[in-house]
């Protein structure tokens, strides 16, 4: 047989299907959707409509099909459509014709994407969704966020512990030590010698221009910094020997801090863990108080 006469009698085939299909498709046309899809139940995924119309073409009686966004999950596809009666679309929804996929959103203005755009988007979004970025992305992103988190808290934790030793951090010494760094920048801006670019000195002129600098300008400043750095000290002082007399007025008498009479000196009979100075001593000061 020959190539013209197979194609013939191929085509007479396909053409045999169409015609014993499309009356039930064209009766399906006047009943309703869900009617339509009791015909027709392998149609239930938008790739099945593209087959559909890819197959028979605007010669289908069936104009479009009604489509919803299929449940997303944790992945994201946007592609996935789930037929549906017009009964059951929800607020946003699509259309697929043998033209194009419509998108339709109540109140808002509607979308359209040819067939063939439509297929072209879907599989570039499918191989771009298979780079090793793409596919890892949210598992990633999981990671990332845990990871700076349990950062944060153990830098708060070590913050905590700094401000609770550190010594800059005591809140009887910061505020003082503030004021003592300023005057330490203060004296950095004093100058201890002067000369003028502009002008040719003589070695005798030049050497009593710089002791006149110093005595006249330099060590007055330098003192004025230097008493006000020993009030601030003297203050200091005074704060923490106020802070001590305070603590030791609280405590009955100094002796208690030793006294270790009614103090258990181990945490329990069964762990056999002796007892720090620091938590005895802690337990005799509430005991005083």
């Amino acid at each position: 047989m020959s190539r013209p006469a197979k194609a013939a009698k191929g085509n007479k085939a396909e053409e045999q299907d169409r015609r014993d299909i499309l009356p039930a498709v064209a009766s399906a046309s006047s009943i309703s959707t869900g009617t339509t899809l009791s015909i027709h139940p392998e149609i239930r995924t938008g790739n099945d409509v593209v087959e559909f119309y890819a197959k028979y073409g605007q010669d289908s009686p069936i104009k479009f099909f009604y489509c919803n966004r299929a449940p997303a999950g944790v992945l994201f596809r946007p592609y996935d459509l789930l037929v549906t009666t017009r009964e059951e679309v929800g607020p946003k929804y699509f259309t697929i014709s043998a033209t194009g996929v419509m998108h339709i959103k109540k109140g808002e203005q509607s979308s359209f994407t040819s067939l063939g755009d439509w297929m072209k988007d879907e599989a570039m979004f499918n191989l771009i969704s298979q780079i090793k970025y793409f596919r890892t992305y949210l598992i990633g992103r999981c990671f990332r966020r845990w990871h700076k988190e349990v950062r944060r808290k153990l830098f708060a934790r070590v913050r905590n512990s700094v401000c609770s030793k550190l010594f800059l951090a005591k809140p009887t010494f910061c505020q003082h030590l503030v004021e003592i760094n300023q005057f330490v920048s203060d004296i950095s801006q004093i100058k201890m010698s002067y000369c003028n670019s502009n002008h040719l000195y003589q070695l005798e002129e030049y050497s009593d221009l710089q002791v006149v600098t110093r005595e006249q300008k330099a060590k007055p400043a330098l003192e004025s910094t230097s008493e006000k750095v020993q009030q601030i000290v003297e203050r200091v002082c005074k704060e923490a020997q106020k802070q001590a007399r305070i603590y030791q007025e609280s405590i009955r008498d100094v002796a208690e801090l030793d006294d270790t009479t009614g103090v258990e000196l181990f945490q329990g009979r069964d762990s056999g863990k002796a007892r720090s100075m620091m938590a005895i001593k802690a337990e005799k000061i509430q005991r005083a108080k």
